[in-house]
């Protein structure tokens, strides 16, 4: 026969045990938020390195038309130089 505090030592136990398994199931329920809220940031960032990615293609492109600008730029500037040089020498 077991004896009355042994009885409450094993009741005490199951208490304690129901209330771990209260915090178990709460912490449970917080992790799932946070990992829910990891992946939707997750996504945000990556339609925003998407729309990065855009922006630069766009500015590559448009330094690749401001280098065929300067090189039209320096073309012309020889040939004016060039034009001056040979009207001088004549």
């Amino acid at each position: 026969m077991e004896l009355p505090s042994q009885i409450a030592q094993i009741q005490i136990r199951h208490v304690e045990t129901a209330a771990l398994q209260i915090q178990l199931a709460t912490l449970s329920t917080q992790l799932k938020e946070l990992q829910d809220r990891r992946v939707d940031l997750i996504a945000k960032m990556m339609g925003r390195i998407d729309e990065v990615n855009h922006i630069l293609e766009e500015l590559g492109g448009l330094q690749g038309a401001e280098k065929e600008i300067h090189r039209e730029w320096d073309r012309i500037v020889d040939g004016i130089t060039t034009a001056e040089q040979t009207g001088e020498k004549k």
